[in-house]
């Protein structure tokens, strides 16, 4: 019996900028580094590519991507270009030589709950920003916090994804591909030891069930302190079920290889590369996978489900219970929560609809999903107007407002601002200022004040009025940068920088200083001489 092992890592980090400045917040909690990209980086991420394991008496270093199915999420991989590249690189060359690298929806939302056109712009993005990445096209994708439903199904298929990887508790009924009998697995027995396929009316997509038994172990148990027990373990559940192959899932979040489990990278190194390859049982990769697979099953899948709510999607939208701390938590303001960032969601698209006409050549929405490739790299913004921009809006910058409206106002339905059970959190307040953002730009764009509506959903949960306060006090005076910056010049002689998203220099008139500075997301210039200064 043939018998294959994959284990799935899903590296992500949440977006930790000020919006208004373009920097990194700083983090108390993630003490001694500066925020916690940092410290989970020397945890977990740099661990990861040097992972050292002792095999027949000599020492290794193993870049555990080479042997991990994994994706990792464009706030993260953006991060670590520009403060790893080295780290950086040693990913990439894994995702580039082998099939490991599967794609992940841009803003990390919960797609069930997206409107449509936030939808097909989070996975047109995710495949752009893949692609770029890695030089290639996509087969699989890994779903945030694996929410799907029958729609985001139809519209990976239309995307072109192949594969996917769900959680067991996700599947309803199997049956054999051309048999009428439905046989009843929502209680989570779904034999994950072998593949499926979901059949929807534009064609189909192929699934691996995650064995959460194995999952759990490593999550949660610490089983990777002992690869040979784990391969038992593997072994013992593949088991002899009479088929000629069985294929062993298994899903977590990367970050649990390191910093979750301190020297958990090392266990997974030595599973990988020589625990499992020593009992004849092959590691691949999803796509490596199927393209041998013979998928005989097809499986209805539970609408509206993820792996980390057991009630469906409920936990990022009301107080369901998930994510409350031992005790209890107060997690009425979820729905609150949801409910103002939908009205800004369903405002902006209306927004967006009435004031692009004349901006394109292209429909408006196209525009937008064509936007990912600047997004992964600013170098394209003049190729991006080249190709979309109407002859009279090419290069200007009511064009770039636009995006950037778009891109705050995805960015605000960010998963990890109703994942924790308080609104009191870094996460929530990170959503808060993306969707303040997005508001300004309404206002300074068109005249339209969102906010007064926004905050008046958001503050029928009582401890809102705080919250809102401390996001708003985040709002950041560009004119700032320019103070400092004079400052610099005058005690080191430095005439330019980058701050986040601003380029700034000192300019020399005469008897007169200029700092000049440029939006590099916008375009957007400031000018200011010293006596304003």
């Amino acid at each position: 019996m043939k018998k294959t092992v994959i284990i799935h890592g899903h590296f992500y980090q949440p977006p930790r900028i000020n919006p208004w400045s373009g920097e990194m917040l700083r983090e108390a909690s993630a003490s001694p580094a500066l925020n916690w990209n940092e410290r989970i980086y020397n945890e977990c991420y740099l661990p990861n590519t040097e992972a050292e394991i002792k095999i027949g008496g000599s020492i290794e270093k193993v870049n555990n991507f080479n042997y991990i199915s994994f994706n990792i999420g464009p706030t993260l991989s953006g991060w670590m270009i520009r403060n790893h590249i080295e780290t950086y690189r040693k990913i990439r060359q894994a995702a580039t030589k082998t099939t490991n690298a599967i794609a992940l929806p841009y803003n990390h939302t919960i797609l069930p709950l997206d409107r449509e056109e936030n939808l097909k712009t989070q996975i047109a993005w995710g495949i752009t920003e893949y692609r770029m990445r890695f030089g290639k096209e996509p087969a699989a994708m890994w779903l945030p916090e694996c929410a799907v439903s029958s729609r985001v199904i139809r519209e990976l298929i239309e995307n072109g994804i192949k594969y996917l990887i769900l959680a067991s508790g996700q599947a309803r009924a199997v049956r054999d591909i051309g048999e009428s009998k439905w046989e009843d697995v929502s209680d989570g027995t779904i034999d994950v030891r072998r593949p499926y396929r979901v059949f929807e009316k534009n064609g189909y997509i192929d699934v691996l069930f995650s064995c959460k038994e194995l999952a759990g172990d490593i999550s949660f148990n610490r089983m990777l302190d002992k690869p040979s027990e784990l391969a038992d373990k593997m072994e013992k559940i593949m088991g002899e079920n009479g088929l000629p192959e069985v294929v062993l899932p298994v899903a977590t979040d990367g970050e649990t290889f390191g910093h979750h489990h301190k020297g958990a990278e090392k266990g997974l190194a030595y599973l990988l590369k020589s625990e499992l390859p020593s009992r004849g049982i092959r590691v691949c990769s999803i796509q490596d996978y199927f393209k041998e697979a013979q998928v005989k099953r097809q499986v209805m899948l539970k609408d509206n489900s993820s792996w980390s709510c057991s009630h469906g999607i409920e936990r990022w939208r009301s107080a369901c219970g998930c994510g409350a701390r031992e005790g209890g938590s107060d997690l009425e303001w979820r729905k609150p929560l949801r409910d103002a960032v939908g009205m800004l969601g369903e405002k902006a698209i209306e927004l967006f609809n009435e004031r692009a006409s004349g901006y394109f050549t292209v429909s408006p929405w196209d525009a937008v999903r064509e936007f990912g490739a600047v997004l992964v790299n600013n170098s394209k913004r003049e190729e991006f107007h080249e190709k979309c921009a109407s002859d009279s809006m090419k290069g200007s910058i009511e064009i770039d407002m636009l995006m950037e409206f778009i891109y705050f106002t995805f960015y605000s339905f960010t998963s990890c601002g109703w994942f924790f059970d308080s609104l009191d959190r870094p996460e929530p307040a990170q959503v808060l200022s993306f969707a303040l953002k997005s508001m300004e730009l309404a206002k300074d764009m068109w005249g339209v004040d969102l906010e007064s509506d926004f905050f008046s959903i958001l503050s029928k949960y009582p401890g809102a009025e705080k919250v809102w306060a401390n996001v708003k006090s985040r709002r950041f005076d560009p004119e700032d940068l320019a103070r400092d910056m004079l400052e610099i010049y005058s005690l080191t002689g430095i005439r330019k920088s980058l701050k986040g998203f601003w380029y700034m220099k000192v300019i020399h008139h005469d008897s007169e200083i200029m700092v000049e500075m440029k939006n590099r997301r916008t375009n957007e210039k400031i000018e200011i001489l010293q006596e304003e200064l």
